[in-house]
């Protein structure tokens, strides 16, 4: 009993030093297992801030508060430029070559063109419901013009989370977004609580564009003191041309993954009404953070792919996807069971009303059981180089969410658009998934071990032959 103790003690041991080395894996656990914590607490917090939002505004209000939020979140995507995809691929490979010179020129660069984007965008959103303030009462109206002012500064969040984590900083590059805005948010729900009767969408946008300045100072305090120290003093180098043409290739991957996610709220609110987007965005939140474990996942996984890729490690780089998924998979099936099964219970406690969301909840549910099943193949495609295939496979589910939206929502409300989503969702990760095999031959599915291992040799034996 004593030996068996001691092997177990010998192999803990073994396993913790490797895990404090600066393997892939080790990096990957760290990094993954740091933001698992930061997203799993923030996951916490989100599910707190839509419970008391819901419970605050109303369910009416509530779904006006969506439908702004969606708004704002679509065009958002426009004030980024597609750069915080970029400060990704970019940051992680002048870090790793050290060519400090284009990491410089590279940050002001990117920050100057989001500047001049984001408030061009905002002043779009904010001008675009003046022109139509006929057709919105006041408090829409006002929160309308907050959104703008929201978009600039959560744009700027957005890059420097970026940042941070192409730095390999996952824990303050999370903190701030995860963390600090829904605790601020909590913070300003009380004094809404204690000093408004009947508040409104302005009130509560005010709150959460307040609680997103002050993460925007702290993030940025994060980043001054994580930057390499040899950025001091260098000179800049430019590749302007070559950043912007990257970019402009991942922006329409990200407006596309935006349509994807947010055009359901919009038409919701457009065809049926705030009451039908107010049920139907609290199951869209609680089904989303399903998938926070990938989320998690691909914050570190990001900068390692792009480095691996370019060393053509591509054992190593299907190791650490065969980790991360297993991961992200068995970390969102119990989640999954308890909507599935106690869904109805779950929802209630945003209000009673809110009740009737839970067939929303269920078909979307199984809608992010295949997204988590399938791993982070967008972003794979993206950070090897492969980004086209990404785009024309989101622009043909994009159209085909919008068309099932557009003939679902009129007839059957909310629940047409959770079909909508849930099968594009569905059919995105399953054309992805063919592409990183097809491109990278990486496998990018859950799969046991003893499968994947016969698989791989199945690759091996073929190209063999094919050589023979």
């Amino acid at each position: 009993m004593l030996d068996k103790f001691n092997q177990v003690k010998s192999k803990a041991a073994v396993t913790y030093q490797k895990l404090r080395g600066q393997g892939n894996v080790a990096v990957l656990v760290r990094g993954a297992g740091s933001s698992f914590l930061v997203r799993g607490l923030g996951m916490g917090l989100a599910f707190v801030v839509q419970l008391v939002a819901a419970r605050l505004l109303g369910l009416e209000n509530y779904g006006n508060y969506a439908y702004v939020l969606a708004w704002m979140t679509m065009v958002s995507i426009l004030g980024r430029v597609g750069f915080e995809t970029a400060t990704l691929r970019f940051v992680s490979e002048y870090v790793e070559k050290q060519e400090w010179g284009k990491l410089l020129g590279f940050l002001r660069f990117s920050k100057r063109i989001v500047l001049i984007a984001s408030v061009g965008v905002a002043f779009c959103l904010s001008f675009s419901a003046w022109l139509f303030r006929d057709n919105l009462s006041v408090e829409l109206l006002y929160g309308f013009w907050i959104a703008s002012v929201l978009l600039i500064v959560q744009n700027f969040v957005m890059l420097q989370e970026k940042r941070l984590l192409a730095l390999q900083n996952v824990l303050l590059g999370q903190l701030p977004l995860a963390i600090l805005r829904p605790f601020f948010v909590l913070i300003g729900c009380v004094g809404i609580a204690v000093w408004v009767s009947n508040p409104g969408v302005a009130i509560f946008m005010g709150v959460v564009l307040a609680a997103s300045v002050v993460s925007l100072g702290v993030i940025s305090v994060f980043l001054k003191r994580t930057l390499p120290s040899k950025l001091r003093g260098v000179a800049q180098s430019s590749n302007s041309k070559y950043w912007l043409q990257t970019a402009q290739a991942m922006i329409f991957i990200a407006c596309v993954q935006v349509i994807l996610s947010k055009s359901d709220v919009v038409m919701i609110g457009a065809l049926v009404g705030a009451k039908e987007t107010g049920l139907y965005n609290v199951a869209h939140q609680l089904s989303s953070l399903l998938v926070f474990t990938l989320v998690a996942v691909n914050s570190i996984l990001a900068s390692q792919a792009s480095a691996l890729y370019a060393k053509q490690s591509l054992k190593e780089l299907q190791r650490i996807v065969s980790l991360g998924i297993k991961f992200v998979f068995l970390s969102t099936l119990p989640i999954a069971i308890i909507y599935i099964v106690w869904g109805s219970q779950v929802l209630r406690l945003f209000g009673e009303e809110f009740s009737a969301s839970y067939p929303i909840l269920v078909v979307l549910t199984l809608g992010q059981l295949v997204n988590a099943l399938s791993g982070p193949v967008a972003l794979l495609l993206t950070m090897t180089g492969y980004q086209y295939y990404t785009a024309k496979v989101l622009a043909f589910t994009a159209a085909i969410n919008i068309i099932l939206n557009g003939i679902l929502i009129p007839s059957i409300g909310a629940m047409g658009a959770a079909i909508a989503t849930a099968f594009s969702t569905s059919i995105w990760n399953i054309f992805m998934m063919y592409y990183v095999w097809k491109k990278i031959k990486i496998i990018s599915f859950f799969i046991p071990n003893i499968i994947l291992v016969k698989l791989n040799q199945s690759s091996k034996k073929i190209s063999r032959e094919k050589k023979g």
